[in-house]
């Protein structure tokens, strides 16, 4: 080879680097829009019953379940961080009495009884987060059962999940999430790549709250709040996450 063909090699690889490195940016510009529309931070579902029928609602204790992340991805679930949160939840609710009607405090001394309360409430909030519809949910029935036996019509039910990673499980999530996007948006083929980012946060919670009517055996409102990288046991942001569920919902 003579000293000649360098410069072009080098110069074809230089178009091709360049090249590269234009489909990386597109992908990224494309995998960023695709992650930005596909996240919902909120979802509103309400029936038709209007909310001026609510004078009154029965309010059942939080169930939170909030993970703390030692290391890598080991998530154990912890007490404190759910007690801690549980308590915020009840108090940032009946601090939102202008938001929400009165409100009955319901306390469950039988064990059994609120471990199953707190099983049917979860799977009901999962599902009508999963179907986006409370139409074909039915309400919890040991809600149900407490309701009718209270002489009462509305429930408000709560339930916060997520983590909170240490500093030692975010700097290793963030080097994994940067590790992934590389991969992810290395050109394999001429075809057109739809891509989802992974990001890395310190924290990610969800607050669903669903209003249930024993009277008709239906949900009549479900919202959930996702919040990521911040305090899962901060009031501010509780505060902040109650007042995006409830929106303007019994002010109709």
């Amino acid at each position: 080879m003579t000293g000649y063909e360098y410069p072009v090699i080098l110069n074809i690889c230089s178009l091709v680097a360049t090249l590269l490195n234009m489909r990386l940016c597109n992908l990224l510009f494309i995998g960023l829009i695709v992650s930005a529309l596909s996240c919902a931070d909120s979802k509103y579902l309400a029936s038709k019953m209007k909310s001026s029928e609510i004078r009154e609602i029965e309010f059942f204790k939080p169930i939170s379940s909030i993970a703390y992340v030692e290391r890598e991805n080991l998530a154990t679930i912890d007490d404190d961080l759910s007690s801690q949160s549980g308590k915020l939840i009840s108090q940032q609710v009946f601090n939102s009495s202008s938001q929400i009607p009165k409100l009955n405090p319901v306390i469950i001394t039988d064990a059994n009884i609120q471990a199953n309360l707190e099983a049917e409430v979860i799977t009901a909030c999962r599902a009508s987060s999963a179907y986006n519809s409370i139409e074909v949910i039915p309400i919890p029935p040991t809600i149900d059962a407490l309701l009718e036996a209270r002489g009462k019509r509305f429930a408000l039910l709560t339930y916060y999940s997520g983590y909170k990673r240490s500093p030692e499980s975010y700097a290793w999530s963030k080097r994994r999430a940067a590790a992934n996007n590389l991969l992810n948006f290395m050109p394999v083929s001429s075809s057109p790549m739809f891509i989802t980012i992974e990001n890395a946060y310190s924290s990610k919670t969800v607050l669903y709250a669903m209003i249930v009517d024993a009277q008709t055996n239906k949900i009549v409102f479900f919202n959930e709040f996702i919040t990521k990288g911040e305090d899962p046991v901060s009031a501010d942001v509780i505060s902040h996450e109650l007042s995006k569920i409830f929106l303007d919902y019994f002010k109709h």
